[in-house]
């Protein structure tokens, strides 16, 4: 016969067994959940697109400066991930991947146009058309870039050379994020 000693005992072993049994089970789930929140993660996807006017509103020309500005396309249609700044001009990619990024420029009368897209000060593409015609004129053009975090891109506007924008929003600049690496 077994005394109460002994029952309460075997009591205790069962009940820790029983126990580390449970904690085994909780640590296999914790690191199955580890494991899906660490390929999620790595999936994980960040919206970023922007698209924005140069005015976008009535008629405005900015040019003839004596050197090179950073063009402030303030007119946001879209800024997902808010990784453009109007009041800069400046994207900044928020992660590393493959960004597609496009524009258009133009210049109303005898005015030339001369815009560039620049990662990191460095000129990429460009946009250009000398007005001998006196007539309206316009350029755009595209690139895909690889940009690592924090790289940043914006378009430049040539020195002596001119811009125009108006309620058609008729110079642009937009972005997007097409996959992450």
């Amino acid at each position: 016969m077994f005394s109460s000693t002994s029952r309460t005992h075997c009591f205790w072993i069962t009940l820790c067994h029983s126990w580390c049994q449970k904690l085994m089970q909780f640590k296999v789930q914790i690191l199955f959940l580890a494991t899906v929140l660490r390929d999620v993660s790595t999936k994980y996807k960040p919206n970023v697109a922007f698209s924005a006017s140069l005015f976008g509103e009535g008629g405005q020309t900015l040019g003839g400066y004596n050197s090179e500005v950073v063009l402030k396309f303030q007119k946001v249609f879209v800024n997902i991930g808010h990784a453009y700044n109007p009041s800069t001009g400046m994207f900044t990619a928020p992660v590393r991947g493959v960004y597609y990024f496009g524009f258009s420029a133009f210049a109303n009368g005898k005015n030339a146009m001369g815009v560039h897209l620049r990662k990191n000060g460095q000129n990429i593409v460009a946009a250009y058309d000398y007005n001998n015609s006196h007539k309206d004129v316009n350029g755009a053009n595209r690139a895909i870039l690889l940009l690592e975090k924090g790289d940043q891109v914006n378009i430049g506007l040539w020195s002596g050379l001119s811009i125009f924008d108006s309620y058609n929003s008729v110079s642009t600049f937009s972005g997007f994020l097409l996959f992450k690496m």
